[in-house]
């Protein structure tokens, strides 16, 4: 895979990337490119949308279950946290299918299987994180009312 092919079709403000100059780069180029690369890594991974998905299920659910502004707080920092995981590996193995030379498929398989554990674990840890404050408020809303 080229780079130029994953770039392809951006609405970019210019052909070269503003990390690509030695200049003096403003803050709103690199913000713009920092967006750039948000929406590239969702582009590269399929299950960003399922990502999508359920957080906007966790975010329904803690509407009505009245979350506190510290348990808010707590998971959009989980969120942020997992969806920065997920952008991480997503440059990791674009980086590696980019290498030149390449890695043996071996070396490379065994590189992604540790950065997938990685994602993996920061998955489990946002679930735990997610039933450490939705079970509380599930229990209290099905206790018999006395």
């Amino acid at each position: 895979m080229k780079l130029s092919n994953l770039w392809s079709g951006a609405n970019r403000v210019s052909e070269e990337s503003c990390w690509d100059t030695k200049k003096s780069i403003s803050l709103q180029n690199r913000v713009q490119e920092s967006f750039i690369g948000i929406k590239y890594g969702f582009r590269q991974n399929a299950n960003f949308f399922v990502s999508l998905f359920f957080i906007a299920v966790t975010i329904a659910a803690a509407i009505p279950l009245e979350c506190s502004n510290i348990e808010w707080s707590v998971l959009f920092m989980v969120i942020g946290i997992w969806i920065s995981i997920q952008l991480f590996y997503g440059a990791f193995e674009l980086s590696l299918e980019l290498s030149d030379p390449p890695l043996n498929r071996e070396n490379r398989n065994t590189v992604l299987r540790i950065a997938s554990g990685a994602v993996l674990f920061a998955t489990l840890s946002v679930i735990l994180v997610a039933l450490f404050i939705f079970i509380p408020h599930l229990w209290h809303l099905f206790q018999p009312i006395e």
